[in-house]
């Protein structure tokens, strides 16, 4: 080897050419910047031989490599005769591939043994506790028989290296030619690059005086929960997928369903449930290729009962048992329904005997009909709050009243009602708007912004702090936060002396009945 490089350096010489400059495979390669923490080992492995690049200037150093490219690249390395190995030693490697030499060469040295039953499964990723095993045999047979020179130490994650691999993982490590993925954890299930594969090569072989790190904050877990892990057919839910570390630099990830005729899932994580059964929803990370599953149980829809005759309904439902000498506070709440957090919101309002103001999105009214035949079974206001939420401001007075529409015909399919009252989304609002959505028209004075600080105890500090009579709250049922701070908010707004009334409630015993197209903010 000494030979080669000298050789390589004299012709430099020769040429008028630097000998620190002179690679051949760092004019080549495009994707190897010289800044990158494998560059030396890449670029001195390629020139050695042992690597080829990828075609159009690449060498594609986070490509994961196969079983295939594994023995073909450490054939070379060796430096062995490959055309003397032509007996076929797997089923599926015949004499037209590429690595058929390679394969048979690492299975006649005692590298590899394939996968069973005669095959090698060439194409198959490697992960990084199958690849310490081989390349802790070829470093015994072809490498650096160097004395371990670095003290044992255990990695976080040594419970979850195989029992077969354990030692040679640790042989390597002892060697310094194995590194952990990220911290100290070793991440066995992962899959190896041609980055890592090089770098690994020329630590065995003797190569490199010291092991280059990876400065990339890799994956070391994934997990995936699902929302709901039983859902009824033709509704949806989400699956939540979290990595470890958090700070992660790459967190792609793919999604997959192990039936599509059950359920189906996209990128983001929403489950679309199809037809009753069980479906196993499972998260790839791009980073390594780690996975996780999750199962969902998808129910049968049940029988659809009969729709209601509309029933005459006072407006807001007004209770006649109030008190109008005594305060009385609207709470009010936006873009649900949620099949979660306006089940919890109406929990602690039936606990309480208390009501509140729904401005509900269409498009949900028609995904979670059960949750708003709740809110009119307790008494609760119905509002619109537009089919799919666009600023009506900026539509046409035909697409507000289809806005207006199609939502007060999922509130009736839902609950055999319409809505009473109307906020606009946005809160934005003109001439045309106020004509054309045909109901009172509900702002508010009491703007808690739980949308934007997410935080129970702030949300319950806003509104405590803020609340007197007349006032109307805003607030948004599709935050968890939101529902956990309602937990506080109602006993002790009832402990202040308040009563929680609908905003048709508040109008009517304030001495202002609600009328279609008028704007209202408060009532004091």
């Amino acid at each position: 080897m000494k030979r080669i490089i000298s050789l390589l350096i004299f012709l430099a010489v020769l040429l008028g050419v630097t000998p620190t400059t002179f690679s051949v495979a760092e004019a080549a390669f495009s994707d190897v910047p010289t800044t990158a923490w494998y560059h030396d080992a890449v670029i001195q492995a390629a020139d050695l031989g042992y690597f080829a690049g990828t075609g159009n200037g690449n060498f594609s150093p986070d490509i994961c490599i196969s079983r295939a490219m594994l023995v073909t690249v450490l054939a070379k390395a060796s430096g062995d005769e490959l055309s003397k190995y032509r007996e076929q030693a797997f089923k599926d490697v015949t004499s037209d591939a590429w690595y058929f030499e390679g394969c048979n060469w690492a299975s006649e040295k005692g590298l590899v043994t394939g996968v069973g039953d005669g095959y090698y499964a060439p194409n198959a990723k490697l992960n990084r506790e199958q690849f310490c095993v081989v390349m802790s045999h070829f470093r015994d047979k072809f490498g650096d028989s160097a004395e371990l020179q670095y003290d044992y130490t255990e990695f976080d994650d040594d419970g979850a290296i195989s029992q077969w691999a354990y030692d040679y993982v640790h042989t390597l490590r002892q060697a310094g030619a194995i590194l952990s993925r990220v911290d100290n954890y070793f991440v066995p299930k992962a899959t190896v690059t041609r980055a890592d594969f090089a770098v690994t090569l020329l630590s065995c072989m003797g190569m490199l005086d010291n092991l280059p790190e990876d400065p990339q904050r890799h994956i070391f877990s994934i997990s995936v929960t699902p929302s709901l892990s039983s859902v009824e057919e033709q509704k949806n839910t989400y699956v939540d997928v979290k990595f470890m570390p958090e700070d992660a630099h790459d967190k792609g990830l793919a999604l997959y369903s192990s039936d599509e005729s059950i359920a189906t899932v996209d990128a983001a994580g929403n489950v679309y449930a199809k037809k009753p059964g069980k479906v196993t929803v499972t998260a790839v990370a791009t980073d390594g290729g780690l996975s996780a599953s999750c199962e969902i149980t998808v129910t049968k829809k049940p029988e659809p009962k009969p729709e209601p005759k509309p029933q005459p309904q006072p407006i807001g439902g007004i209770r006649t048992n109030l008190d109008p000498n005594k305060p009385m506070i609207a709470l009010t709440f936006d873009d649900g329904p949620h099949p979660t957090y306006s089940n919890q919101i109406l929990n602690i309002l039936e606990q309480y005997a208390s009501v509140a103001t729904f401005f509900e999105q269409g498009m949900n009214v028609d995904r979670y009909p059960d949750v708003v035949r709740r809110e009119a079974a307790l008494g609760c206001e119905l509002g619109s709050h537009s089919y799919n939420h666009p600023q009506l401001t900026k539509l046409s007075y035909s697409q507000i009243r289809n806005q207006m529409d199609m939502t007060n015909q999922a509130f009736y399919k839902a609950c055999g009602r319409y809505p009473t009252v109307m906020r606009p989304p946005y809160g934005s609002r003109n001439a045309s708007v106020d004509s054309a959505v045909g109901l009172p028209l509900i702002i508010w004075s009491v703007d808690t912004l739980d949308w934007k600080y997410r935080d129970a105890n702030y949300v319950y500090n806003y509104v405590i702090n803020h609340a007197y009579d007349g006032a109307i709250v805003l607030m948004h049922s599709i935050h968890g936060t939101t529902a956990q701070a309602m937990q506080r908010i109602v006993p002790k707004l009832i402990s202040m002396g308040y009563q929680l009334v609908t905003v048709s409630e508040l109008g009517y015993y304030r001495g202002s009945p609600l009328k279609a197209g008028q704007r209202y903010y408060s009532f004091q």
